[in-house]
């Protein structure tokens, strides 16, 4: 497996791959440097995997997932139940397939399988399948927390989601948004009259090249930062 992401996004190596193909040739050639590749029917397929994410690769760098779906079925058992020898746990709390985590426009540049780490497990970091952490940093998880305080504030009725706090924020601010919006405002955040300006565009903030321009400190104590994070490697 090679390490690559759908989305190219949290992957070491963005697909598509390009693999490697035998030549055609009318007859076999002389010498002792060259390999022979017989031809067989059916399917060359590149399966990526990075720490949470895997991706399924045809030969002409198109997704083999939808055709395939029975390989998922098979890899998330092997992963969900894939042990610790150290310490007898999984380190994979939890697994699951774009289609039951992401909608709307863009899902399906979403990668094909998505894991949630255990407690104690991190599955962002690691160069291979199972590996000793010499930092503790923090990690993405699927439940979490929202905080708010105010006269509008209710209990929230429906699920609140990640993708809901940019417009509620905008809301808040009364500030225009620039795009549309897959989430939706959380009017037990900031009010049922709260909305987003969807049709106006944001505009643009003239700023000097003295103002864009960090220094060396700065820009070593940012690269420091997200390395911490995890965001650098």
């Amino acid at each position: 497996m090679a390490a690559v992401n759908s989305s190219e996004g949290t992957f070491s190596i963005p697909p598509p791959i390009e693999p490697m193909l035998a030549k055609l040739a009318e007859e076999l050639p002389d010498g002792a440097n060259f390999l022979y590749e017989p031809k067989w029917d059916g399917f060359r397929a590149i399966v990526f995997r990075s720490a949470s994410d895997l991706y399924i690769q045809s030969r002409d760098s198109r997704p083999l997932d939808r055709y395939f779906p029975e390989l998922h079925d098979a890899l998330m058992d092997r992963l969900a139940n894939f042990v610790d020898p150290k310490t007898g746990k999984k380190p994979v709390k939890a697994i699951f397939k774009k289609e039951d985590v992401f909608k709307g426009t863009h899902a399906d540049t979403a990668p094909d399988i998505l894991m949630e780490p255990n407690e104690g497990y991190s599955l962002t970091h690691a160069k291979s399948a199972i590996e000793d952490a010499d930092w503790v940093s923090g990690d993405h998880r699927m439940d979490g927390v929202i905080v708010a305080a105010g006269p509008a504030v209710t209990p929230f009725t429906t699920t609140p989601y990640l993708i809901d706090m940019a417009p509620t924020m905008l809301a808040a601010l009364d500030a225009p948004a620039g795009i549309k919006h897959t989430g939706s405002v959380l009017s037990n955040v900031v009010g049922s009259e709260a909305s987003v300006k969807s049709e106006a565009v944001a505009g643009t903030v003239a700023v000097s090249d003295e103002e864009q321009t960090a220094s060396d400190t700065e820009a070593d104590e940012m690269e420091e930062h997200l390395r911490g994070l995890g965001y650098l490697e």
